[in-house]
């Protein structure tokens, strides 16, 4: 069995159907594509690209991307929107953020989109972000902050997943630093030259509080996992404060909701040696 396979966290994300949480990167992936200024024949790596928004928008500016990500049936799901939108310079592959099968200085763009902040080492994976981009390439992130909604939201699921789930070398450190300046200069470090950081805000909106976390603890994978291993009381907890942090966040009155979250757009430039 592979790595790739066995990985737990790729279990766990494939516990899911991550194609409805997908949708709040839409915006993020077209502005995000611009903010690196992609040109037509750039080669382009989409790391831990779910299901495929970031690819596809960097595919219809004419750049020949590779989008990879370790979750079979995110994949699945990409390679059918390509396939719907009718892009021949598009693949996809199943890859591991953290060791990505590429020689060094492969791209002419390396880019991820509320990815690559979540994986286990986060060290390991700045570092193949840089090493499969070739000297005075781009790397662009759109990373989650710490601040509201979803870095809130992220530090509820991590005080309720079992210990199990919780596996990476830097627990005090978690993906949503990625949103902040001093870790990605603490990360990426003098590799590479910041070109731009821009903080931005991403909206999602839903039918009503109910609807929001029944489609996030039916269908978002590590939701669903946190349910599946927790006891009738924790899994009660848990959805009371999920509900309870929507609620707060809520920024309309009605039914209907309205959500707010701060991300960190970044544009890197990898040194030449």
């Amino acid at each position: 069995m592979s790595e790739t396979t066995a990985d737990p966290r790729k279990q766990t994300w494939e516990a899911g159907d991550y194609t409805t949480a997908a949708d709040q990167s839409v915006l993020v992936s077209e502005l995000l594509c611009e903010a690196v200024e992609l040109r037509a024949r750039e080669s382009v790596l989409d790391v831990a690209c779910g299901t495929g928004v970031t690819s596809l928008a960097a595919a219809r500016r004419k750049a020949d991307v590779v989008g990879v990500d370790f979750s079979a049936n995110s994949l699945k799901r990409a390679r059918e929107r390509a396939g719907f939108d009718g892009l021949s310079n598009v693949e996809f592959q199943q890859a591991n953020a953290e060791a990505l099968p590429f020689a060094d200085a492969t791209f002419d763009v390396v880019v991820s989109t509320f990815g690559a902040q979540f994986v286990g080492d986060q060290d390991a994976a700045a570092r193949e972000l840089i090493r499969v981009c070739k000297p005075g390439g781009r790397i662009g992130l759109a990373n989650w902050t710490p601040g509201p909604f979803f870095g809130h939201f992220f530090k509820v699921m991590a005080d309720h997943a079992p210990k199990q789930m919780k596996k990476t070398p830097t627990p005090e450190k978690p993906g949503v630093l990625w949103g902040t300046e001093d870790r990605l200069h603490e990360l990426f470090g003098d590799l590479v030259e910041f070109t731009s950081l821009t903080e931005r805000t991403s909206r999602s909106r839903e039918y009503s509080v109910d609807e929001w976390v029944n489609k996030t603890t039916g269908k978002l994978g590590p939701a669903v996992t946190i349910l599946e291993q927790l006891e009738k009381p924790e899994q009660d907890a848990f959805i009371a404060e999920l509900r309870a942090l929507v609620e707060r966040s809520n920024t309309v009155s009605g039914p209907d909701v309205l959500l707010e979250s701060r991300y960190l757009e970044v544009v890197m430039v990898k040194r030449s040696r």
